[in-house]
């Protein structure tokens, strides 16, 4: 299946995880993203956050792609118009993250769907090659995440004595949330079909390795995506057919293109 999604293995942890620690110990937050998008470049200079919760907030946002160079990219010019309340904004971000973002990438690939961990059995899970603090800092900032956005529908925080995570999925996704997570991975995997059984695959990159989509909600948002966008995505899902084809070429700034003129 990796062979099939041109994924390749994976790479071993002690080097993918160098510089796991980029976020000071703090999870992105929907309202710090609010406040950014509302007052622009401004924010940088007079915002509501200290001193760390400035640096991590920029981390998040060179992961998710919105921020380069100090400056917001296309896709950042996009979500900003889109706005913090917009759960596509969400989306697109946890799809952004998932390749971007060390500890969300470690998360989806070592945590199976449905697993309820609490935070020293994330920490113990990230093997005791890394150092401690190193890790505490890491699964703070990831269940932070989970805790101040909507986010927490794929994987909420229960606070108990201890924070425990649930990661359970959500069927609860939009069309062009998914559309956007499959041109990614056309985008970097260089294919255009895909058979559903490929988007089922326990990978990152997949529609099911990102947001834990059941096969039939996962079908059902495929049909309705190719009867709105029937010139970026065909599906044949009758009988033994389960074919999934993109527009050949596309990748995530055509889409925007597309997206802009259908949810601004």
């Amino acid at each position: 299946m990796a062979k099939s999604l041109n994924i390749g293995s994976k790479t071993p942890y002690r080097i993918a995880l160098k510089g796991l620690d980029r976020y000071k110990t703090f999870g992105l937050r929907q309202e710090w993203l609010r406040e950014y998008f509302t007052k622009g470049d401004i924010f940088w200079e007079e915002n509501s956050l200290g001193n760390r919760q400035v640096e991590a907030l920029r981390a998040w946002l060179r992961d998710a792609g919105i921020l380069e160079k100090g400056k917001l990219t296309p896709l950042g010019q996009f979500l900003r118009r889109l706005g913090a309340e917009s759960p596509l904004t969400w989306e697109i971000i946890f799809a952004k993250l998932a390749r971007g973002s060390r500890i969300v990438r470690w998360f989806l690939e070592e945590v199976s769907w449905g697993e309820k961990l609490s935070a020293s059995e994330l920490v113990t899970r990230l093997g005791e090659d890394i150092v401690e603090r190193t890790r505490k800092n890491a699964v703070s900032a990831l269940l932070g995440l989970f805790e101040h956005t909507p986010l927490r529908e794929i994987a909420p925080v229960e606070r108990k004595r201890t924070r425990i995570i649930h990661k359970k999925g959500s069927d609860e996704i939009s069309p062009y949330g998914l559309l956007f997570a499959l041109t990614q991975l056309a985008e970097n995997s260089g294919r255009f079909h895909f058979e559903v059984e490929d988007l089922m695959a326990s990978r990152p990159e997949t529609p099911y390795g990102l947001f834990g989509l059941s096969r039939q909600r996962l079908c059902a948002l495929l049909r309705a995506t190719s009867s709105e966008l029937p010139e970026i995505i065909k599906v044949d899902l009758v009988r033994d057919l389960e074919s999934v084809y993109l527009k050949e070429g596309l990748d995530t700034a055509k889409l925007l293109s597309v997206l802009e003129q259908r949810v601004l």
